[in-house]
């Protein structure tokens, strides 16, 4: 059977440089159209690695993800 799960990420930024410029990003992204568009936990989880490994780059270009 199949199971649905809505994600709808709303991060608290205590204490964390940036703050003031995250919350007004998190409100932002808030007020955006919410879509309906169904995935798979397989596609879920292989976009947010390659989302994370593409900041990851980004912020720390020194890192190789291939010696993990």
């Amino acid at each position: 059977s199949l199971k649905r799960t809505v994600i709808q990420w709303n991060p608290s930024h205590c204490n964390i440089r940036g703050n003031e410029e995250a919350n007004r990003l998190a409100k932002e992204g808030g007020r955006l159209l919410q879509t309906d568009h169904e995935i798979s936990y397989e596609e879920a989880r292989t976009t947010i690695g390659w989302q994370y490994n593409k900041k990851l780059s980004i912020d720390h270009p020194q890192h190789n993800s291939n010696e993990r």
